[in-house]
């Protein structure tokens, strides 16, 4: 086999390789997507301030557990309505639920470390609690503020 016959096979075989890796590589992305999409959906509506909205994409035992009025009481004691950005930094799916963590980044710069539950019903991603991730918030939280709220109802920090 001359060398241009063997470089060809090898560079081949190692573009077939990238490809294969790529391919699972984009399927466990999306097959951990869910999560990350229906908090993104419920973030984006609270930047419009639309919070009745935000609560409304939520799962039907979210809004078992959690009035209205509880979440939007969450929602204004993190300032959520005033995120404009948020970084994803991880997730997992197994079967019809999955969770994802992300940090908001609010207006005036401070980072909010949030943890976000979902479950999939009907093939929608739906979420069913949020929380503050309080032992990696930078600064400290007052007794008695929200800090999840979800199918569990509302807990406070102690």
């Amino acid at each position: 086999m001359s060398w241009k016959a063997v470089a060809l096979l090898f560079f081949g075989t190692v573009l077939a390789a990238g490809l294969i890796v790529g391919a699972v590589l984009y399927l466990l992305f999306r097959a951990g997507g869910g999560p990350v999409e229906a908090a993104d959906s419920l973030l984006q509506s609270l930047s419009r301030g639309d919070v009745e909205g935000a609560w409304g994409e939520t799962a039907d035992e979210f809004r078992d557990g959690t009035s209205l009025e509880q979440f939007e009481a969450f929602v204004h004691e993190w300032r959520l309505t005033e995120a404009s950005t948020r970084t994803w930094h991880a997730r997992s799916v197994s079967g019809d639920v999955g969770f994802s963590r992300a940090t908001v980044r609010l207006e005036d710069g401070k980072r909010v470390p949030m943890l976000f539950q979902a479950a999939r019903s009907d093939e929608r991603w739906r979420v069913t609690s949020i929380a503050i991730e309080v032992d990696n918030y930078p600064w400290p939280i007052q007794k008695g503020a929200i800090v999840s709220a979800g199918a569990d109802g509302v807990v406070t920090k102690d």
